[in-house]
């Protein structure tokens, strides 16, 4: 028990220090709004250049604060110069920056300090003291009181000063915070020099204790993300206790538990478990996703892809040099693992730095088999790729309650993981050495990239090739399209019938085989593969290279690659080494520029100049990529999708969020072929019972039957399949998608059932509407538009499209929330029009939230009011207008109708036809 004591005591000293990183981290977070993956650079950068100092013979006082004096400068110009001009951008941009920032500090301190790691001095003075038995330095006890002072400091400013006010007030909202004349930038550039401040003071202390080292000090970061995880990253003092836990529990379990990288992955243990708990499946109501960078339409150009590769062929062929045609593999392998950032990032919009460990994982399974099995080298990629694929899908994991900036340090702590219990792991991954692999041959023919490197090159290119005609066919696929969906929105996808969990787990097991095929590539240019260089840092450069490229688009990937380590871009410095050795440092820089000037990746911009060989070969009629203007040929494949009229009915429905009860008691009957209107003063609970019914919200009590069917504990996405459809008042387009593709990401459903066949989901031919689906959006105006993308319509016609995205569904029963604001006079009659047609001629059930009563009134059978969350009046349109409670609540003045038929719906006869307006 002494033993564990002091064990603990000592894990104090590490556990303060980055409790200082940690509160820091938090510090900026809660002033800037951004997770500052830089922080650990900071505590690095301060390291080395008090060392510098002092090896220059400074006195420690006048070194420390002239380092940490840099730093605070390094965070005021990371702030200032970068952050504030992307103050504007997505939040996962802002966090790929800060990456970007990280990359070009660790790359500049090896370069200057080089890569061996050095020792240095203790600053605070150290005597033993008797703890009860337990011998403890006397420099843990002070590291403590400094992190708790810090801590004591920074919350009493935050919550008890005039400055905390003005930070926070700035943190909430920066737009009134600069109407009331305090200065956004001057707060930010406050807390950016502060934080980055103490991440120098902590990586100045924690020197003598760790060591300087350039690829380790960085990854201080992890544990400072776990602590500020459990602060909520809003809590200083649990984020300084957090830390502290965490440094005890690293020291004590690396004492007891004998289990290699056990202690170091402990921290992503805790990000994950706290994650875990406070994540959700899906988003809330009002949740808005970053922007994604734009992705390629998915066309192959087979009349720049073949002659490329044949060109491709020739010259490596003909290259003599080694050093030329290893850089050549070498990009041809890691453009590969790219393309898994495409279909990870780009196609789901899963942010992800663990898919180097990836490709690491794709190749230890391949070399374990090669080398122990003699398992051949093409059944070794294959079974590489699938042994990675697996891994991909146990990574996905925490993205099924998670996203976002929060899904990438989790990512973030799996790579970490990864290389301390597996890479680093000899019993795994072999000794210092490696694992040694027999000479790969592909279906009898040598290709040992020693004695043939112009094959394994060649080989390198068609496997590049093979996987990028891939990726492409997975965006112009039915499966694709899910996976976008799911990247644009997770509400709308759900409203779509997509089941979202289903679809990240897609995504990331797709992207984990491209990379385990990559990484299979690239390892296997060596006779002895090493796997210590699957670390999290070379993860991070990897996804910053890719950003360079672009995302979203196969090209993107092959101009990312030139970026990378051993790559042909370091052929340019075969004869110019000193520019070599600031290969990552341009890199670096490279990635900040471009998050500067186009976020969406250069080959963006390149492929607008590509697109004008477009004149030159036209693609055929038919084929044309989404987008592209053309022929809109009518699918054969059914006529309009039968409905089967079916009863929703609701019973005593009540939501809770918290203490307030949003509705209470509401029930609602809606028949086959009927028209119910759902009217109400704004936060009556309208949307918040439509959320409750079609399963976005919880449900407190009541019950949701569908054709007597208790529907009440299903996900969403089962709802739509039963039947069950509704649009959003906020619309939830899928704004990177075109018109015909929203539609037809609902109308694959019913055109491809709900787990579409393989093949048929990857053809090349561009889908096309169903017939039904046609008549659909040509009835409601967007015959015309169907390549365009939604930002490209009016308002009002966005509107139509999120209809006809769900009518595309073919539903039993249709709820609609607010379908015809924006829309004017002869717009809300069309419309009117089309949801009386849908009832008659399909029996379909349809609720509306309006708040236009002329359509109301019109269009309904029979309407419910609700107010706070109470059902005060139902009945037929005259009953409701001539009813007190009704009155009182919301209607006022009497509603003048349009002409109706006898139903109380509109004159079909008379209805106008929509505009483009």
């Amino acid at each position: 028990m002494t033993d564990v004591l002091q064990f603990a005591a000592l894990g104090t000293g590490t556990g303060s220090l980055v409790a200082l990183i940690a509160v820091g981290l938090v510090l900026i977070f809660r002033a800037a709004g951004v997770i500052n993956l830089a922080h650990g650079g900071y505590a690095m950068l301060g390291a080395y250049l008090h060392w510098e100092l002092q090896q220059r013979g400074w006195g420690t006082p006048a070194a420390f604060v002239t380092a940490t004096a840099a730093v605070v400068l390094v965070g005021l110009l990371t702030d200032q110069m970068i952050l504030r001009r992307l103050r504007q951008a997505s939040a996962l941009t802002r966090l790929i920056a800060t990456m970007g920032v990280l990359l070009l500090i660790q790359s500049l301190t090896a370069h200057i300090w080089g890569a061996v790691p050095k020792t240095t001095s203790p600053i605070i003075p150290s005597r033993p003291l008797d703890l009860g038995g337990s011998v403890l330095p006397s420099d843990r006890l002070w590291l403590l009181l400094i992190a708790l002072g810090a801590t004591v400091v920074i919350t009493v400013i935050w919550n008890r000063t005039r400055l905390g006010w003005i930070a926070e007030a700035v943190s909430e909202n920066q737009r009134m915070a600069a109407a009331l004349g305090w200065s956004p930038e001057l707060v930010s550039g406050i807390t950016w020099a502060v934080g980055a401040g103490l991440a120098a003071a902590a990586g100045i202390l924690i020197a003598p204790i760790t060591e300087l080292d350039t690829s380790t000090m960085p990854l201080l970061i992890i544990p400072a993300l776990a602590a500020a995880l459990i602060g909520g990253f809003r809590s200083y003092p649990l984020t300084c206790a957090g830390a502290i836990l965490i440094g005890i529990a690293q020291t004590v379990t690396s004492q007891y538990v004998h289990i290699t990288g056990v202690s170091d992955a402990l921290p992503f243990l805790i990000i994950v478990v706290g994650l875990a708990l406070r994540g959700s499946g899906l988003p809330l109501r009002g949740y808005a996703t970053d922007r994604l960078p734009r992705v390629g339409s998915g066309r192959v150009r087979w009349y720049v892809l073949i002659p490329a590769v044949v060109i491709g062929v020739f010259v490596l062929n003909g290259t003599s040099s080694p050093d030329a045609l290893t850089a050549f593999t070498s990009t041809f392998a890691v453009a590969t693992i790219f393309l898994s950032f495409v279909v990870l990032i780009g196609y789901t919009g899963q942010v992800s730095l663990a898919q180097y460990s990836l490709a690491g994982f794709g190749a230890l399974f391949a070399a374990r088999l090669a080398a122990d099995a003699d398992v051949p080298f093409w059944l070794a990629i294959l079974i590489g790729a699938l042994g990675a694929s697996l891994v991909g899908i146990v990574f996905a994991i925490p993205a099924l309650r998670t996203r976002g900036a929060n899904l990438t340090v989790v990512t973030f702590g799996l790579a970490q993981a990864a290389q301390s219990v597996i890479f680093n792991n000899p019993d795994i991954s072999g000794s210092q050495d490696g694992i040694l692999v027999p000479t790969p041959e592909v279906f009898g023919l040598s290709v040992d990239p020693v004695q043939y490197p112009e094959r394994y090159a060649i080989f390198a290119l068609i496997v590049l090739a093979l996987v990028a005609v891939a990726v492409a066919m997975i965006r112009r696929s039915r499966v694709g399209r899910r996976l976008l969906a799911v990247r644009e929105n997770e509400r709308a996808a759900a409203a779509n019938g997509i089941n979202v969990i289903a679809a990240k787990i897609t995504g990331f097991a797709i992207a984990g085989a491209i990379a385990g095929i990559g990484g299979v590539v690239l390892a296997f240019q060596s006779e002895a593969i090493i796997f210590s260089v699957y670390d999290p840092l070379t993860s991070i450069s990897m996804l910053a290279f890719s950003v360079i490229g672009g995302l979203g688009f196969v090209l993107g990937a092959v101009f990312g690659a030139l970026f990378a380590p051993q790559s042909v871009g370091a052929i340019i410095t075969l004869h110019w080494q000193t520019l070599g050795s600031y290969i990552t440092v341009i890199g670096a820089a490279g990635l900040l520029i471009t998050l500067a000037m186009n976020p969406h990746g250069w080959v963006y911009e390149a492929l607008k100049a590509v697109r004008r060989l477009d004149r030159i070969f036209p693609p055929p009629a038919g084929r044309r990529a989404a987008g592209e203007p053309g022929n809109d040929a009518v699918s054969t494949d059914g006529g309009a999708v039968p409905t089967v009229p079916v009863t929703l009915s609701v019973s005593n429905l009540s939501v809770r969020y918290g203490g307030n009860r949003a509705v209470d008691g509401v029930e609602v009957e809606l028949r086959g072929g009927e028209i119910v209107g759902l009217i109400g003063p704004n936060g009556a609970g309208k949307t918040s019972f439509m959320d409750a019914v079609t399963g976005f919200t919880a449900i407190s009590s009541g019950t949701v039957l569908l054709d007597g069917t208790d529907i009440s504990g299903l996900p969403a996405y089962r709802r739509v399949r039963a039947g069950l459809v509704r649009s959003f008042q906020s619309l939830e387009l899928y704004p990177d998608l075109t018109v015909r593709e929203n539609v037809l990401v609902a109308g694959d459903r019913i055109s491809g059932g709900a787990r579409p066949r393989f093949w048929p989901a990857l053809r090349l031919r561009r889908a096309e509407l169903s017939a039904n689906d046609r008549r659909t959006v040509d009835e409601l105006g967007l015959g015309d538009s169907l390549d365009r993308l939604p930002e490209q319509l009016s308002y009002g016609q966005r509107r139509l499209l999120a209809i006809a995205r769900a009518i595309a569904s073919a539903p039993s029963v249709l709820l609609v929330d607010e379908p015809v604001a924006g829309l004017d006079d002869a717009e809300s009659a069309e419309f009117a029009h089309v949801l009386t047609r849908l009832a008659r001629q399909r029996g379909m059930g349809i609720l509306v939230i309006e708040h236009d009563m002329n359509f109301v009134m019109s269009t309904c059978d029979r309407i419910i009011v609700i107010d706070f969350g109470h059902q005060i009046a139902q009945g037929p349109p005259a009953a409701i207008r001539e009813d007190p409670a009704a009155i009182a609540a919301y209607l006022g003045d009497d509603v003048t109708a349009t002409p109706a038929d006898s139903r109380g719906r509109p004159d079909a006869t008379s209805a106008p036809s929509f505009s483009n307006g």
